[in-house]
């Protein structure tokens, strides 16, 4: 019975690591997903589906273009879509 009482503190930390591995995974996931949306956004036809896209990344754009990681979203994003300014 002893024993099964040290290892809960073992298994408490192991599924706290493992939750802040899936978080952070997660959220790694979310961001880097902002290119092939901002790829795709374009090419769907409903406005209201394209207005809940735009809504549901607007932190990962926050994340990609706001803070120090702008070098890597704006190179990022251009792998998907033409960053370049139009030429009027």
């Amino acid at each position: 019975m002893k024993r099964t009482e040290e290892g809960g503190g073992s298994r408490g930390r192991e599924m706290l690591w493992s939750s802040l591995l899936w978080a952070v995974g997660g959220f790694a996931v979310y961001v880097l997903s902002y290119g092939p949306i901002v790829w795709i956004e374009p090419k769907i036809g409903s406005k209201h589906v394209r207005s809940i896209i735009e809504g549901t990344y607007v932190p990962a754009n926050y994340v990609l273009f706001e803070t120090p990681l702008r070098p890597f979203g704006d190179w990022y994003v251009s792998m998907w879509v033409d960053l370049s300014p139009v030429a009027q």
